[in-house]
């Protein structure tokens, strides 16, 4: 599929996906881990599901990525793999926005839903993956540019390189 092919980008950049997991997904779960290594295994899943961890982790994870989106948008002159990462955005804002949803109905609730909680959670998680696969594609683009928009991308640089017309008058 070739949704998801810039995963592929995981084997050719392992020191930096490493890094990712060590600091995001480890680090980033710490209370999430300690609360089940103080508990126990049984009890410390069950805490950290009442509590709503996973929900509050899902959502800094997911900010993250949007995060780096705006900063790329912010500092980048032309943004590769645009259409990919618009339609990754636009999936964050509305897992984000469901997740909002089911924190709130959660607190209302006596038991909440866990397994929604644990879907959501793994959704993040996959998801901020994904975004993290499409940001180091530009370290090996030319084994990914067909996944890029080459034909607006090829219009922008003959436009920028476009000061003459076909006869050699300057424009």
């Amino acid at each position: 599929m070739k949704f998801l092919e810039p995963l592929s980008i995981i084997k050719k950049t392992k020191a930096y996906v490493f890094s990712w997991v060590a600091c995001m997904l480890f680090f980033g779960q710490v209370g999430i881990i300690l609360l089940i290594i103080f508990n126990g295994i049984k009890e410390g899943i069950i805490l950290n599901l009442k509590l709503g961890n996973l929900y509050t982790f899902s959502i800094a994870l997911l900010s993250v990525g949007l995060f780096n989106f705006a900063e790329e948008y912010i500092t980048t002159k032309e943004i590769i793999f645009k259409a990919q990462k618009v339609c990754t955005l636009i999936l964050t804002f509305i897992l984000m926005f469901i997740i909002a949803i089911f924190v709130a109905i959660s607190q209302n609730m006596s038991q909440p839903n866990n397994v929604i909680q644990g879907i959501l959670y793994i959704t993040s998680i996959f998801l901020s993956f994904y975004y993290l696969s499409l940001a180091l594609l530009r370290y090996d683009y030319d084994n990914y540019k067909h996944l890029d928009d080459v034909s607006i991308y090829d219009l922008k640089q003959r436009t920028d390189k476009a000061n003459e017309d076909d006869r050699g008058v300057k424009i």
